[in-house]
């Protein structure tokens, strides 16, 4: 049996057994009536490290509740582009790439950061890989936007992504089982289980098992993942606690995948890039580019690789076509925790240590090569604070020590034009002391002031070698094309770097009424500068690159409000980010002439905007909600080198066999100007007590760009996309139904991706998820 059907077999038994086995007491503990809303429910979220309610905090933040995920059919990170404005997700193979307001990173290689901090339960997730496998068993998600640099540090300049497990509850017995059916033979099996142990021990356990065939037509963009979680709560007293948490998860299939814009079939816009149809037109990309050679010349290498292509007779292909054939993902990762909280009397201890692991195995095609990354990631976090909440004056300090170490190695193969494999060990290490306060000076105004200091410290050491056959690229003698010749060294690289930044935030509160709230702050943020697979330009030279932490000071003013006896909600943000130093990756030609990945530190941003958040409850049956967001954005300096010529909209200057590429005035990447959703649910009581719930949503986003080189193939248009669901709701509230059908008008929603080298008019890009429709059942016991 399957490692995944053997998970989801003693999963599924093990919760079926047990809930037959539970008191009646259990069983009905569901069984109540729905009684109609008496105005809109408040919220509780823990972005600023204590319990507060949504609408008094000072953020520019959007929650999502587990009705909300379940309503909107959330399963993974790509899935919340449903639901935040402002928010773009792509994917690099298994990474996950976030952007908020278009701060984020491409994420494409093993050693790059993120610019969006992701949290489970508080605990840092370094590697995006660990995020689509963790959206089970939630209690909300909470999605941070701008700068966190006093809570929660490096690598949160855009902001972060909270993502909020169930806990263990005590003197509780229940639990719950999902079943999901739809499209692309997909199939979701998910649940979770509470055990109280004793009076002061609970025990939760949680599952989920995904199949899903992929949207594109080579079978990427699939999902296949098993996902387990272990938790338990000791809490013999209301002065001290103690959580432990373990979680694993596989991820397999194909992974995600890319499509080329304009998509080269004329009709399908989830044409993946490794099909006939692709290959097609990137191999004539690669002929036009003048990758064709005689056969003669190579004769070891034609041997090898006798690929034509789009090459003239007589003549053979540099470059090979992509073949997706038996590719597959392989990761592992997971890791366990711990929260411990003891009240001091004079404030609240809170340790939290975790160590988490990520093992990947897994190909991609981004654009035009074949990346091929065995990789893995040990990192350990340890945070450690004091905080105290009184009638005047609420603090928290503290100290945050993180260590990971990552090995990888990066195969890239085009053919001939480029067949090189990366070895590479990194090192980082950071170190932060931090601190916030709000201080109540009158009754109705708070000041609010925090800091944050950070050390970070990185190491690299790797090299690149061109395997046979392949035209070195410092050697042009042909040392590569011998096949008694295995590999030739392109160049070897290490380097040390510290990086030291000081974050700090300032603010006020006013309270209007005891219903409204008006808020003013000023923050900044940082994502961590580092070391690229790449030398100097020094001959000779073996020192990595460096590139700088890009930097954002943002200034926000926001209002909170509610009206009509709790029934309306208007919350409105405006917003201004300066944004200096933000980090690009590109193929550069480094030091010693190799063309390379690496980040170059680009030059400064700005952008300024509106974000307006309207929930209203007409009626008990009746709920709208729209919230959009407006952003006006600019690079005010924008330059970096390349060694190809674009039909970009950019100033291109040829110098010393490069270009200087300015695009300087260009509206910033991963922005749309204007986006926003609107959704309408009503309730319909039945005579038996039972209820259907008929929602409908609607989601648009003008036209962005989606890479920096400003390529028309990388102009994303504008979209509107619509989603809708019927649920029944049993009378005794222990089972529901829902059917949905989303991206109802099947509109081709696109996120980052990357330039190809061959053919500018060319761009590969991810692709949001086609028109899918499916069933789900939910049992509660």
């Amino acid at each position: 049996m399957k490692r995944a059907q053997l998970l989801g077999f003693v999963s599924t038994v093990g919760l079926a057994v047990y809930g037959a086995g539970l008191p009646a007491r259990a069983q009905t503990t569901r069984a109540v009536a729905h009684p109609p809303s008496a105005g809109l429910a408040e919220v509780i979220v823990t972005a600023q490290r204590r319990s507060q309610n949504l609408q008094k905090t000072s953020l520019a933040i959007q929650v999502l509740s587990a009705a909300d995920l379940a309503k909107q059919g959330i399963v993974e990170a790509k899935d919340l582009m449903r639901a935040v404005p402002g928010l773009a997700i792509g994917s690099g193979g298994p990474q996950t790439q976030i952007y908020i307001r278009g701060v984020g990173d491409l994420s494409a290689v093993a050693i790059s950061n993120p610019a969006v901090a992701t949290n489970i339960d508080g605990i840092y997730i370094a590697r995006p890989t660990a995020v689509n496998a963790n959206f089970f068993d939630l209690a909300r998600v909470e999605v941070l936007k701008g700068p966190q640099g006093t809570l929660y540090g490096r690598n949160a300049s855009g902001g972060a992504l909270n993502i909020i497990t169930a806990q263990p509850a005590l003197g509780r017995q229940n639990g719950y089982e999902d079943f999901e059916i739809g499209n692309y033979d997909n199939i979701i099996n998910d649940g979770a289980i509470n055990l109280p142990v004793t009076d002061s021990i609970a025990v939760r356990g949680a599952y989920q098992i995904v199949n899903r065939n992929g949207y594109l037509s080579d079978g990427f963009d699939d999902d296949k993942h098993q996902s387990v979680r272990l938790q338990a709560l000791y809490k013999p007293n209301d002065e001290t606690s103690l959580t432990l948490g373990v979680d694993y998860s596989h991820m397999g299939g194909k992974g995600g995948g890319f499509v080329y814009r304009p998509f080269p079939s004329g009709t399908n816009p989830w044409e993946g890039d490794t099909s006939a149809a692709s290959n097609a037109v990137l191999e004539k990309a690669a002929a036009a580019a003048g990758l064709c050679a005689p056969a003669h010349a190579f004769p070891a290498a034609a041997d090898a690789k006798a690929s034509q292509g789009a090459c003239p007779a007589g003549l053979i292909s540099l470059f090979n076509p992509l073949d997706g054939a038996g590719v597959h993902q392989d990761n592992d990762l997971g890791g366990v925790r711990a929260d411990f909280e003891q009240n001091l009397g004079f404030a609240t201890l809170s340790i939290l240590p975790a160590y988490r692991f990520t093992r990947e195995s897994y190909t991609t095609f981004p654009a035009y090569p074949f990346y091929q990354n065995p990789a893995s990631s040990q990192e350990t976090t340890l945070e450690a604070r004091l905080s105290k909440d009184t009638e005047r004056v609420k603090w928290v300090a503290g100290v945050y020590l993180y260590n990971e170490d990552q090995h990888y190695t990066s195969g890239v193969s085009a053919g001939m034009v480029q067949n090189v494999q990366y070895q590479v060990a990194a090192h980082t290490k950071s170190v932060a002391a931090f601190g916030q306060t709000t201080v109540r000076v009158t009754d109705d105004t708070r000041l609010i002031g925090g800091l944050r200091y950070t050390i970070d410290e990185r190491n690299l050491n790797g090299g690149a070698d061109s395997l046979f056959p392949a035209l070195s690229q410092t050697n042009p003698s042909a040392i590569c094309l011998d096949p008694a010749v295995a590999s030739c060294t392109e160049e070897n690289f290490s380097g040390q770097h510290n990086f030291y930044s000081l974050s700090w935030k300032a603010g006020v509160e006013h309270d209007l009424t005891p219903q409204s709230m008006l808020y003013f702050t000023a923050s900044t943020g940082f994502k961590a500068g580092g070391l690229n697979q790449n030398v100097t330009s020094a001959f000779g030279s073996t020192r990595a690159t460096v590139y700088y932490p890009e930097k954002l000071l943002a200034f926000e003013l926001g209002s909170r409000n509610r009206f009509l006896d709790n029934r309306l909600q208007v919350n409105l943000e405006a917003f201004y980010w300066d944004y200096r130093d933000h980090q690009e990756p590109h193929v550069i030609i480094d030091g010693q002439g190799n063309s390379a990945f690496g980040f170059v530190n680009a030059g400064e941003a700005a952008m300024y905007g509106l974000d307006p958040d309207v929930r209203f409850s007409l009626t008990p049956y009746d709920t709208f909600h729209v919230l959009g967001e407006f952003i006006q954005s600019k690079y005010d300096s924008f330059k970096y080198t390349s060694a190809f010529a674009s039909n970009s909209s950019c100033r291109q200057t040829l110098s010393g066999g490069l270009y200087t590429v300015d695009c300087s005035g260009n509206q910033m990447a991963h922005v749309s100007k204007w986006s926003g959703s609107a959704s309408y649910d009503h309730n319909f009581d039945l005579a038996d007590g039972a209820q259907i719930t008929a929602s409908v949503d609607a989601q648009f986003a003008s036209a962005q760009w989606l890479q920096v080189d400003f390529t028309p193939a990388e102009r994303a248009p504008g979209v509107v996309t619509e989603d809708a669901s019927l649920t029944y709701s049993s009378a005794s509230g222990v089972w529901t139904l829902s059917g949905y059908v989303r991206n109802l008008s099947n509109k081709a929603v696109y996120a980052s991706g990357n330039a190809n080298a061959f053919g500018p008019e060319l761009f590969a890009a991810s692709i949001g998820a086609p028109r899918t429709f499916g069933a789900k059942l939910h049992v509660g016991f």
